[in-house]
């Protein structure tokens, strides 16, 4: 059906209504034939592709739904496809994209109410869309919703468990509640998945430096560390002071005072 709407569209013939594309799904003719297969692998595809059938029907009644402008009767039927399509978020993906770029776009000039109302629109209708809950999540944490914040930068790791973004946010979030150790182990857990990553590499170099506290041996392994993750980081963005004055800082609990003025020196620069 799509690559006839899509041929459509290029010879310049008006595309297919809505309606048109609900019967055209419903065809009785298989477009592929099972009969040689084995019983079990039979009943396993022909309940996939029922299962997409009905992903199918539910997705084209709420495209005819949102065209009517009957709201909650496509939020309802998004609600059913989220729970039967093998891929909600993607199945739903071109529904939810206006708010998720209004929601940007009031994020970028720091409307973080109203970029939350627009990020919970495409969240009620894509509980899982990784986009829609990171906006969520940020927008929540920086209007003093902790609790919210954290629950959907969850829900954004539940999805992706190596997602950089979420988990900044999140080591930030720790952060301001105390939970400094909490915030260090979730950074070094995706720090082999980003090593080009300037902020991962700073953030986790101050958390180092939080963390330096306690016998000799702690104190210099953390600063140890604090230095390689510094020097990572300058090393990727020379021009850019936060690794530099971290580098500085290092120097300067590690006794190494000339070293220390030089970083500061070149943070300031």
């Amino acid at each position: 059906t799509a690559i006839v709407a899509g041929t459509r569209s290029r010879r310049g013939r008006q595309s297919l209504p809505l309606a048109t594309l609900t019967e055209a799904s419903q065809r009785t003719q298989p477009a592929i034939e099972l009969a040689g297969l084995e019983s079990q692998p039979r009943a396993e595809l022909e309940g996939r592709l029922r299962r997409a059938a009905e992903t199918r029907r539910l997705y084209l009644e709420m495209l005819n739904s949102w065209a009517s402008g009957q709201a909650g009767e496509a939020m309802g039927l998004a609600t059913q496809l989220a729970s039967s399509s093998a891929s909600p978020a993607r199945d739903l993906k071109a529904v939810i994209a206006p708010w998720l770029r209004r929601g940007k776009a009031l994020q970028s000039r720091q409307m973080w109410e109203q970029a939350r109302s627009e990020y919970l629109m495409a969240a009620s209708f894509s509980p899982r869309d990784i986009e829609a809950n990171l906006g969520l999540a940020d927008a929540c944490r920086m209007l003093g919703e902790e609790q919210r914040s954290e629950q959907h930068y969850q829900r954004v790791l539940e999805e992706d468990g190596q997602h950089l973004l979420a988990s900044l946010g999140l080591a930030d979030l720790r952060q301001r509640q105390g939970r400094a150790e909490e915030a260090v182990a979730l950074l070094e857990t995706i720090e082999n998945s980003h090593p080009g990553s300037f902020p991962l590499l700073v953030n986790l170099g101050f958390g180092q430096m939080q963390l330096a506290q306690g016998s000799d041996a702690e104190l210099e392994q953390r600063l140890s560390r604090a230095r390689v993750l510094f020097q990572r980081a300058a090393a990727l963005e020379p021009r850019r002071p936060e690794a530099r004055a971290g580098l500085g800082e290092t120097y300067y609990r590690m006794g190494q005072l000339d070293r220390a003025l030089e970083e500061l020196d070149r943070a300031l620069l």
